[in-house]
């Protein structure tokens, strides 16, 4: 089922809405021809680094009838975005950064295909700045776009791709072994907190990308395998209005998807998890998004 109203005519009325602000008319033509028409458009950047078109619209986030930091709120984006069809992999992060963090880290599989883990906020953040350097100076990408880690309200929008279910292929659980890797069973300890994941669908350790199923704009492994940096800081409740940021400062960043070590519970689209900055483990990842410079 849709809760996501795309950014042009009303579906009832045919008018035109306008709670979208246009681009600025000094807009170059080449940040117009770059971006994309229709959901799920798919662009290429260097070689095997694909983006999916997520179109300007508004939807609600986070979770219908939810009281804690999932209460649900109006969010409104102005401006498409390109998301990353896939988390950055450790053949993408080693081409572009040289080191390997992961190397020598327990629960890491290593293959090229496998998301890029043991990677802290920051890392993330330097990862983005330098693809925009080198996607610009080979003329992949033009200026007034750029690669950015997404926000939460962005990185929820993707995932749902014009849902409103638990999961964007639905609400039941019974389906998201076709969608991603997550642990189906854990265990407690004597005061009931959870001490490990158990058997999982995966294996103890992130798996290669783009094996699963993908959402309906073409963007995969949004349910589990390894959670996901995004750009706001995390507080206890949602974002909400126009482009929102979440707020200025904080202690932890929010990380978005749920993992390979985590229930199926915590791969909800409205799931939020949260990790200090300088925090890196075996389950964290991040994808890349690309924006106009402009909408920062």
């Amino acid at each position: 089922m849709s809760s996501v109203k795309l950014a042009g005519a009303n579906p009832v009325s045919g008018e035109a809405e306008n709670h979208v602000p246009s681009r600025n008319s000094s807009t170059s033509q080449s940040v117009i021809a770059f971006a994309g028409s229709v959901a799920g458009e798919m662009k290429e950047l260097s070689a095997e680094m694909r983006f999916r078109w997520c179109p300007a619209g508004q939807y609600t986030m986070g979770t219908p009838g939810a009281t804690d930091s999932e209460s649900p709120v109006n969010v409104v984006l102005s401006r498409g975005f390109w998301q990353g069809e896939t988390v950055v992999t450790q053949r993408l992060w080693q081409s572009l950064i040289g080191m390997r963090p992961w190397q020598d880290k327990p629960k890491v599989s290593h293959h090229e295909d496998s998301p890029a883990t043991y990677i802290s906020y920051h890392d993330a953040v330097r990862y983005c700045e330098a693809l925009t350097s080198v996607e610009r100076n080979a003329g992949r990408l033009p200026a007034g776009w750029v690669c950015v880690l997404p926000t939460e309200a962005q990185w929820e929008y993707a995932c749902r791709a014009g849902t409103s279910t638990k999961f964007s292929f639905g609400d039941s659980e019974s389906r998201l072994d076709e969608f991603g890797w997550y642990a189906r069973r854990s265990w407690l300890d004597r005061f009931g907190r959870i001490l490990n994941a158990g058997r999982t669908s995966s294996g103890k350790y992130a798996h290669r990308v783009g094996l699963k199923k993908p959402n309906d704009w073409g963007i995969r492994d949004m349910h589990g395998n390894v959670w996901e940096w995004c750009s706001d800081w995390y507080c206890d409740t949602l974002p909400g209005g126009c482009d929102p940021v979440g707020p200025q400062s904080g202690e932890r960043r929010v990380n978005r998807g749920g993992s390979w070590s985590g229930l199926a519970e915590y791969c909800r689209a409205a799931d939020r998890g949260s990790c200090s900055p300088d925090g890196s483990t075996s389950d964290l990842g991040f994808r890349i998004a690309i924006v106009e410079s402009t909408a920062l």
